[in-house]
């Protein structure tokens, strides 16, 4: 998966996980949870070197906006950040375990990666 994908994946992870009131067996919910926690770290690193290249190029200031002088520059890095691909190893959910959960699909749709034979 992209670096832009693995931010919207945990963006729409952590908001399913917070509103959801599905109940999951404790295993199913582990599994869950930790690869939330997996996302999140690949999710931090990739803004602390987003935040690295808006430093570099943001002349002094904590943004970056078009007709500042490093904004080309910052915008051929940055698109390249976004289409690094990151690998993470999910802990697999089974369809069997999950399949007496009554799941609204934003919540199916979140942990779709983590679906697995």
């Amino acid at each position: 998966m992209k670096n832009v994908d693995l931010i919207k994946i945990y963006e729409q992870l952590d908001n399913a996980v917070t509103q959801c009131t599905a109940v999951f067996p404790v295993p199913v919910a582990f599994k869950i949870v930790s690869n939330k926690q997996k996302i999140k770290e690949a999710a931090q690193a990739y803004i602390d070197m987003r935040d690295a290249l808006i430093m570099k190029y943001a002349e002094g200031q904590d943004h970056i906006s078009e007709g500042m002088r490093g904004y080309i520059p910052f915008q051929k890095e940055y698109r390249e950040l976004n289409n690094i691909d990151v690998d993470i190893h999910f802990n697999k959910i089974t369809l069997s375990e999950i399949a007496d959960a009554q799941l609204p699909l934003n919540v199916l749709d979140c942990i779709y990666p983590m679906i697995g034979d």
